[in-house]
């Protein structure tokens, strides 16, 4: 993707090994390759994306799932800086202390939260779902679900936080749409439509 959110041409690599690598000429500066476009499975694999590279997909993107992919990276990093962070806490201070969610990964919500939230809810929605703390577990070598839980709670409420606002004029939004429908199913008979 362009540097302002613009596909810059389709087109297809074969994949036939383990590990291969793909030069390309001509890119403009501030281009993020947003890979596996299209394909109809989600792949795994490893690409070195900065948060700045994260955050333009999430923002940018137009393929639903890679803006989906880029925001779960984003939110998997920062879990991972929370789970470390309380690791590294002493016992009292992890009844005290306040785990330190990164405004940057706050931020990186914002499209989702405002504009997103208004265009497609239903991915946005998938967007703002954290990983569970048995997800969380399976990538550490020793499984710490009292560190996933601590990470995953400070980031939920950090998120709450932010966005209270917001989220309370959604719940206001869908409500009224909720009750607008079940008033018009009422009013036909037998409450079909």
């Amino acid at each position: 993707m362009g540097g302002a959110g613009h596909d810059l041409s389709r087109g297809v690599l074969n994949i036939t090994k383990n590990e291969q690598s793909f030069v390309f000429k001509n890119v403009p500066k501030g281009s993020v390759p947003s890979l596996f476009r299209g394909f109809s499975a989600p792949m795994k694999y490893k690409y070195n994306y900065s948060n700045a590279d994260l955050r333009h997909l999430m923002d940018h993107d137009d393929e639903g799932f890679n803006r989906y992919d880029a925001g779960q990276r984003i939110v998997n990093m920062e879990l991972d800086k929370l789970v470390e962070a309380w690791q590294a806490m002493a016992a009292d201070e992890r009844v005290s202390k306040k785990l330190p969610v990164s405004q940057e990964t706050l931020e990186s919500f914002d499209p989702i939260v405002f504009e997103l939230m208004d265009k497609d809810p239903s991915l946005a929605r998938e967007m703002l779902i954290l990983p569970g703390e048995k997800e969380m577990v399976q990538k550490m070598r020793v499984y710490d679900f009292q560190a996933a839980k601590a990470a995953r709670d400070a980031l939920r409420l950090a998120i709450a936080g932010r966005f209270k606002k917001r989220f309370e004029e959604l719940y206001r939004k869908y409500q009224g749409i909720a009750a607008e429908h079940e008033a018009n199913k009422q009013a036909v008979p037998g409450g079909r439509q």
